[in-house]
């Protein structure tokens, strides 16, 4: 045997296909809306992010002392108090962006663009947990989708390095924009000199920020820069209970593509079609228009 064969089983299992395989069912935009209904983003029951923390306390609230015996109780206040803004780790809800001028990326505008085109591979096993993690950040507002139709500039890999308790760590291959981009400087105070600054007989907190440097915002003309290739694409996928859908601006995509006008536009709209096969039976339908194209194509060739 030259080449390998699953069976219908283990393709289940797999989850490659569907449990009714060979039939499919038609999924549209407006069912898979309504399967978002359903998900976690409305369901969280997470206190609704406010993108402006209360007012500073000018007093403590009632019987509670600045006294080592009531910090239990300060620290549960605090975290109550803030709940909604500071100490929010909601991982459904966009983050608040820092009101600040957005970041610009000084990259040489005469360096010639680099795109990957090929994913890196992620091994099966943190597959679930790395893809669970990109719609996650797409939630929040940390990424954002590749529109359909959009031209490939810079594009680079994502690639996932294992971390010290063997989950998996997201990175990005920006190495080819760093040679062409001109460093700005940060500079912060040392961990020694911060110490040093604290008052004797006096106390100093310190505390991680939550995604702190992904609530700077890019400016967007600057964003190209930043696109990066998974093996699910630039774009997304919708995953059910069942099975794996195009996403929503996929379809979207298609239903609203321009009237090709040429055998270029033709063939654009036919490879667009040919990206979600994977969810689709769609020789016959798409039988008529690939006759038209190779009509059309024999046409020019015989002008």
């Amino acid at each position: 045997m030259e080449r390998a064969f699953i069976c219908r089983e283990a393709l289940i299992s797999l989850g490659i296909i569907h449990t009714n395989f060979p039939n499919v069912s038609t999924v549209t935009s407006s069912n898979i809306a309504a399967s978002m209904e359903n998900s976690e983003e409305v369901t969280c029951s997470c206190p609704r992010r406010l993108f402006s923390p209360p007012p500073v306390p000018t007093t403590l609230p009632p019987g509670l002392k600045a006294t080592e015996e009531h910090v239990e109780s300060l620290k549960e206040w605090l975290l109550d108090y803030y709940g909604a803004t500071t100490f929010n780790v909601c991982e459904h809800q966009p983050l608040p962006l820092m009101n600040c001028e957005p970041l610009q990326l000084h990259v040489d505008p005469n360096a010639t663009p680099v795109a990957v085109h090929k994913p890196a591979l992620v091994p099966i096993h943190w597959q679930d947990k790395v893809y669970a993690d990109l719609e996650r950040d797409v939630r929040i507002g940390v990424l954002e989708r590749v529109s359909q139709n959009t031209p490939t500039t810079w594009c680079s890999r994502m690639v996932v390095t294992s971390k010290a308790d063997g989950t998996p760590r997201r990175t990005v291959d920006l190495q080819p924009q760093n040679r062409h981009s001109v460093r700005q400087t940060h500079h912060v105070p040392s961990p020694f000199h911060l110490a040093d600054r604290v008052p004797q007989g006096m106390k100093k907190n310190s505390d991680r920020r939550l995604n702190g440097y992904h609530s700077v915002p890019i400016r967007e003309e600057d964003r190209h820069f930043t696109t990066f290739i998974t093996p699910w694409g630039a774009t997304g996928l919708t995953i059910t209970q069942t099975n794996i859908r195009p996403s929503t601006k996929f379809l979207d995509a298609i239903s609203n593509f321009p009237t090709p006008t040429d055998i270029t536009g033709a063939r654009a709209w036919f490879g667009l079609i040919n990206q979600g096969a994977y969810a689709f039976a769609m020789a016959r339908q798409m039988k008529p228009f690939k006759c038209s194209i190779e009509t059309i194509h024999n046409i020019l060739l015989d002008k």
